[in-house]
């Protein structure tokens, strides 16, 4: 499996809320780095603290939350991604907003995530 194929697979268990799948892509002490002003934005270290902040966070947070890719660019060790976050609030309003995902991978498990984002759309509508 590629390297590309990796991130791809990790898209498609967090559309599927797969943890156990999510768990076997990221590395044990995978470091996950969203942007300031994020809702529920942080530095996360470790599985479990992404599958709670993450993963559960987003779930809490919104109505519908998902990451729409529409590329994947990698080279070597760095895959990034580029797409949209698509989202439904409280109001059942729907928000589109643009994203891009830098990942690094090693030995077939993701051990580095950076998140770039219009963080005050998405504050505005949780």
């Amino acid at each position: 499996m590629t390297n590309r194929d990796i991130v791809s697979h990790l898209y498609e268990a967090f559309a599927a809320r797969d943890e156990p799948k999510i768990e076997a892509l990221l590395h044990s002490e995978v470091v996950w780095a969203q942007m300031a002003g994020f809702p529920g934005g942080d530095v996360r270290r470790g599985r479990a603290e992404v599958l709670e902040g993450v993963l559960r966070g987003n779930r809490r947070r919104w109505k519908d939350f998902a990451a729409r890719v529409d590329e994947l660019v990698a080279d070597g060790d760095r895959v990034v991604a580029l797409g949209r976050y698509v989202l439904v609030d409280g109001a059942g309003r729907t928000v589109e907003v643009p994203f891009a995902h830098a990942y690094r991978v090693e030995d077939g498990r993701i051990v580095r995530f950076d998140q770039f984002t219009d963080t005050r759309v998405l504050a505005d509508v949780q």
